[in-house]
C-alpha cells in the first residue's frame, strides 16, 4: 500500500533539477579490496531494513498532487549496488574524475532513490560511493544510516539472525519518526 509523501520530502523531490540534483553523496575509502558480494549482502542486510530503501516514488496518475512512497514490486538489490574498476593509475585524480561523473548522473526515478558503487583499483584498496536522494532523509539521519552499514573491525562475521534483525529494525522505526531516522 502506498504512503503519501510528507511535505518536506516532496519539497526536496520538487527541488530536484538536472542542474541542481537534490542527492546526497558520500564515499568511504578502504586500504584493502572489499568482496563485492559480501558488501552487497551487508548493505542488503543493514540498509534495506529501512523501508525507504525498498520504496520508490509513485506519482499521481493526473500528474498533479503529492506523490506517494510505494514498495517497489520489482526491487532487486543488484540494480542498486554495482561495481567498477578505477582506470589506471588508480590514484586520487582518477577517483575524482569518476566520482565527478557519478555525482552528475541523476538517480533513476523508476527505482528506489539510492545507489551504491564499489570502485575497485583505488591504490591497493577501494572506495564505496553512496548516492541517496534527499527526499529519503536529511544528511544527519543519513550519517547514522551509512554508519549502520559498517563494522568496527575488519573481517567481522556476517550478521546472524537476519530475520530477527529486520524485526528489531522495524520495531525501531515505529518508535522513532520516519524522517528522523529515514
Amino acid at each position: 500500500m502506498a504512503e503519501r509523501m510528507n511535505k518536506v520530502d516532496n519539497f526536496w523531490l520538487c527541488m530536484d533539477d538536472p542542474t541542481n540534483l537534490m542527492e546526497i553523496t558520500a564515499f568511504m575509502e578502504f586500504e584493502e579490496p572489499l568482496d563485492f558480494y559480501r558488501l552487497r549482502e551487508t548493505i542488503e542486510d543493514r540498509l534495506t531494513t529501512f523501508k525507504r530503501f525498498r520504496q520508490k516514488i509513485e506519482r499521481p496518475a493526473s500528474g498533479v498532487g503529492i506523490p506517494s512512497w510505494a514498495y517497489d514490486r520489482n526491487y532487486d538489490i543488484r540494480c542498486q549496488i554495482q561495481r567498477m574498476a578505477l582506470p589506471a593509475p588508480g590514484d586520487k585524480e582518477a577517483l575524482k574524475e569518476v566520482i565527478s561523473g557519478l555525482i552528475s548522473m541523476p538517480l533513476d526515478q523508476t527505482k528506489p532513490l539510492w545507489h551504491v558503487q564499489l570502485i575497485e583499483n583505488y591504490g591497493k584498496g577501494c572506495v564505496v560511493f553512496f548516492k541517496i536522494h534527499h527526499c529519503i532523509a536529511d544528511g544527519i539521519a543519513l550519517i547514522h544510516v551509512l554508519l549502520s552499514t559498517t563494522d568496527a573491525e575488519p573481517d567481522a562475521p556476517m550478521p546472524e539472525g537476519r530475520a530477527e534483525a529486520r524485526k528489531d529494525q522495524l520495531a525501531f522505526e515505529s518508535i522513532f519518526p520516519v524522517k528522523a531516522m529515514i
